[in-house]
């Protein structure tokens, strides 16, 4: 299956004129050497495309269900402070 690789650039770079017109190579970790031509600059270079992963890490997941266990804990002991003989 074959993908356009311009689909996958940040919006600001296809609006500064940023077009990707070929793939020269890609590595084992998946970098990709493009050439790229700026039509508003007229000017052709090459770059590398890195991977980014989309996968937040273990941290950030740590700390939302942190989040999510302290944020119920603190309903349950508001319920009972403003309900104490239910």
């Amino acid at each position: 299956m074959a993908n356009d690789l311009n689909s996958f650039l940040i919006t600001n770079n296809q609006s500064e004129g940023l077009f990707l017109t070929n793939t020269l190579d890609i590595n084992d970790n998946g970098s990709i050497v493009d050439n790229a031509y700026n039509h508003l600059s007229n000017v052709m270079s090459s770059l590398i495309l890195q991977l980014v992963a989309a996968v937040p890490e273990v941290d950030t997941s740590a700390m939302l269900l942190m989040g999510a266990l302290i944020t119920k804990l603190l309903l349950i002991l508001s319920d009972i402070v403003i309900n104490p003989l239910d």
